[in-house]
């Protein structure tokens, strides 16, 4: 079996690029290399749990299966052989399953690196000046499409698109649209917007449908890293895509706007997650698709179409992209 052994962050195996901050202050001597413990396993490199724990100053507590850390203004549960966890109380999905090595948890690399770093570690944000913000409201024209008893998801997303539009100006954001009224657009020319108009962050608003109509609540999708899955398929994302150049970006931008859509709607939380949707395989900059309801469930259908609801739905989104702009501005 496999045995851990000492890693340093700096080094080629992982690769992590996870150096305290974009450098030593003036005077200051760089901070040393961190020791993180892994493990090369068939799925990948493994990092020891408690090691990246530390890392972050917090404390790691396993009980059964379930993989507890907590500290100083942050927390996050993991589970043993699942994917799924919750990161400072909101709903991730994991590219890899939590497994154990030695009889103590491990975690992907890749989920350390491009998932949980950049939630937890504001510093391992690429900067960004964020002014162009690109909103697509999704389907149009002869493109209808989920459908609730009484309405449409391309007529409510539209009415979310133009109050986000509204409330990202008067914020003193550059806003372009995808389409204003009832008009379909291939994703390529969705994409082509961003490109044009040299996007800095490109937000897709959808609205969710499911066979089962007690289904409910709100998820936000980023294009899977490279070599890995997306949330509801075992298909590998093996080929790197445009899109993939922003994957940290593209996390904390989803998770942002996922925990501000939340605080203000009240929706249940049904995770930040990956999908390989056409329109976030090729865009210019970081992107995300928000699945704002589930237009097949009958009391979510009634609030993505009621004004009043659309509008806190928009001012969560556009609480999200506030949010990040300020993570990234340059120091």
């Amino acid at each position: 079996m496999p045995q851990f052994h000492s890693a340093r962050l700096l080094k080629a195996l992982l690769a992590l690029a996870l150096c305290l901050g974009a450098g030593p202050a003036a005077g200051q001597r760089a901070p040393s290399p961190f020791p993180l413990r892994s493990v090369q396993t068939g799925s990948g490199v493994r990092i020891a749990m408690r090691d990246a724990a530390a890392f972050y100053g917090l404390r790691q507590t396993v009980r059964d299966k379930t993989v507890l850390w907590s500290g100083s203004g942050a927390s996050a549960e993991f589970t043993v052989d699942r994917r799924n966890a919750k990161i400072n109380g909101i709903q991730v999905n994991l590219s890899h399953a939590v497994a154990m090595h030695e009889k103590q948890p491990v975690i992907s690399e890749v989920d350390f690196r491009l998932l949980i770093d950049p939630i937890l570690r504001a510093r391992a944000l690429p900067r960004q000046r964020v002014m162009t913000v690109v909103i697509d409201p999704g389907h149009g024209g002869r493109d209808p499409g989920a459908a609730g008893r009484q309405h449409e998801e391309k007529a409510v997303v539209l009415q979310i698109s133009l109050r986000l539009g509204q409330i990202l100006r008067q914020q003193g954001f550059r806003v372009h649209m995808t389409r204003v009224t009832d008009q379909y657009l291939t994703l390529e020319q969705r994409i082509e917007v961003a490109r044009r108009h040299r996007a800095d962050l490109f937000v897709s608003i959808h609205a969710n449908a499911a066979a089962n109509q007690s289904v409910h609540g709100v998820e936000t999708f980023l294009l899977p890293p490279r070599g890995t899955a997306g949330t509801y398929t075992n298909r590998v994302l093996d080929t790197h895509r445009a899109g993939n150049a922003f994957d940290k970006q593209n996390l904390r931008l989803a998770y942002e706007i996922q925990r501000h859509s939340l605080a203000r709607t009240r929706a249940n939380d049904r995770g930040v997650k990956h999908a390989t949707f056409q329109v976030l395989r090729d865009l210019p900059c970081p992107g995300v698709l928000i699945e704002t309801g589930f237009i097949s469930n009958p009391r979510e259908e009634q609030l993505l179409a009621n004004p009043a609801y659309q509008t806190r739905m928009a001012a969560g989104i556009a609480a999200g992209i506030i949010a990040y702009r300020e993570l990234v501005a340059s120091p």
